[in-house]
């Protein structure tokens, strides 16, 4: 078969990016997966065949800029015609930038071309535009800090009683319990013994008109 009448049909096209993650910069993985399903011009898969296969991305128009372009060489498609790839890993052959990375998505809108090459020469084809899925790519500069403001004026003293200032502390020295920046109790009066005597009344010792308990009937 003549590469002219070579005809790839792209049955699947899938466009994804994986998503943010764990929220920090460093994490989000640059690259777009593209698959497709490889055909001749008669509908037949091209099942366990060697193709070059070159992304390029335009912007503004189909036929505008090409800010990027790469190579994959030597991509083998499954037994059913299935090859895989990641746009943004490939092998870079052109374009403004050198890396996929550096593509500003925010400027214009964007458009990938797509070209095969089976045998001597590479095929295009076509071009379509990228809609919203790759500009999650962009999407990733929410997640970079932005400069320190000023730093503000200091707030006002809180007041007395603010728990925030008004710390304080228990202490119990002898027999006198007290709390810091506050009163002292005297704690001596409710400080008592138990006395047996021999009678067997138990009593206490510093409250005379404190009723005596006869023990006696349980000795």
């Amino acid at each position: 078969m003549s590469v002219k009448n070579l005809k790839i049909w792209l049955l699947a096209f899938v466009l994804t990016t994986v998503s943010l993650g764990s929220f920090a910069q460093d994490n989000v993985p640059y690259g777009i997966n593209y698959q497709a399903v490889a055909r001749d011009n008669f509908g037949k898969e091209l099942t366990s065949k060697d193709i070059d296969v070159k992304f390029s991305i335009i912007k503004e128009t189909p036929l505008g800029t090409m800010v990027y372009q790469e190579l994959y060489s030597h991509v083998t498609t499954s037994k059913y015609g299935v090859f895989s790839l990641v746009i943004g890993k490939g092998t870079a052959t052109g374009g403004i930038y050198n890396s996929f990375s550096q593509i500003d998505w925010s400027k214009a809108n964007h458009f990938l071309k797509v070209e095969v090459k089976f045998e001597n020469d590479f095929i295009d084809m076509g071009t379509m535009q990228f809609l919203a899925v790759p500009y999650a790519l962009y999407a990733q500069k929410s997640l970079e800090p932005g400069p320190a403001g000023p730093k503000g004026d200091p707030g006002p003293k809180g007041e007395s009683g603010d728990p925030a200032t008004d710390n304080q502390y228990l202490s119990y020295i002898g027999d006198t319990l007290s709390i810091s920046n506050g009163n002292k109790v005297g704690l001596t009066n409710q400080l008592q013994d138990l006395v047996l005597d021999v009678n067997n009344k138990l009593k206490i010792t510093k409250n005379a008109s404190a009723t005596a308990i006869d023990l006696a009937p349980f000795k």
